[in-house]
C-alpha cells in the first residue's frame, strides 16, 4: 500500500477523465442512463451523460459512521500533498471501509423513479471504487425495484485492486491510485464543485415538484 500514486484532477482534467471513460463505455454497450453515487460522483456522471447523450440520475449510498471525516477535512486543505498523501495511505491500509461495510441507500425521486422504469441498460458510475460496498448495494437495490434493467456497466476513474473479490468493475482508467478530486473536501477547487453541485440539487428538487 505505501508508495502508491497520488493523482490531482482539476475541474478540467477531471472532465477530460470522464469523457475517456465515456468513450470506454460507448464502445462497450449502448446505455440508456448514467446513474452516480452522491455526491462524489456528479462531475464525472455529468460529462459521461452528456457525452453519451442520456439521463443523469443521483443515488445517495452513504456509509456510517462517516461525520468525523466530514468534522477534519478542512483542516485537510491546508496540508502539504506529502502529508495528505500519508493520512488517505493511513485509512485505506486501516480497512476502515471494509470493517464498516453496511450502506444506507435514499430511494430516487420519483423523476428519477420514472426514468429507472423505463430502462434497460445504466451505467452506475463512481470517481473511486474503494471496496464496492456501495455498488454492492445498489444494484442489489436496482435488481429488486428495477427487474426491468438487465443489463449493467461499471465503470470508475480509480478501481482498488483488494474491491475485485466483491465487485467486476468493467471499465476504469487507474488502478490502486489516490485521486484529489474536486470532490474531495483536501481540493483546491471543492468550493467550486459544491456550489455546481448545488445548482444540481436546485433542479433536481425544482423537479421533483
Amino acid at each position: 500500500m505505501i508508495g502508491v500514486e497520488l493523482l490531482e484532477l482539476s475541474i478540467e482534467s477531471l472532465e477530460r477523465a470522464s469523457i475517456k471513460l465515456a468513450e470506454k463505455i460507448e464502445n462497450q454497450e449502448s446505455i440508456e442512463a448514467v446513474v452516480f453515487l452522491e455526491q462524489g460522483g456528479y462531475l464525472i456522471g455529468k460529462s459521461i451523460a452528456n457525452h453519451l447523450n442520456v439521463p443523469l440520475i443521483g443515488i445517495r449510498v452513504q456509509r456510517k459512521g462517516s461525520k468525523l471525516k466530514e468534522l477534519v477535512s478542512p483542516v485537510l486543505q491546508l496540508l502539504p500533498r506529502f502529508i495528505k498523501k500519508f493520512l488517505r495511505e493511513l485509512e485505506l491500509k486501516s480497512g476502515t471501509h471494509n470493517t464498516n461495510s453496511e450502506r444506507m441507500i435514499t430511494p430516487p425521486v420519483p423523476l428519477f423513479d420514472e426514468i429507472l422504469k423505463n430502462c434497460k441498460s445504466v451505467a452506475i458510475v463512481d470517481d473511486s471504487i474503494d471496496t464496492g460496498h456501495s455498488i454492492v448495494t445498489i444494484t442489489d437495490y436496482f435488481k429488486s425495484q428495477y427487474p426491468n434493467i438487465s443489463s449493467y456497466v461499471i465503470g470508475a476513474l480509480n478501481v482498488w485492486s483488494s474491491s475485485r473479490n466483491l465487485v467486476k468493475t468493467d471499465l476504469y482508467l487507474w488502478e490502486d491510485t489516490i485521486l484529489v478530486t474536486p470532490m474531495s473536501r483536501d481540493s483546491k477547487d471543492y468550493n467550486t464543485f459544491t456550489y455546481l453541485y448545488g445548482e444540481y440539487e436546485q433542479v433536481k428538487t425544482s423537479k421533483d415538484m
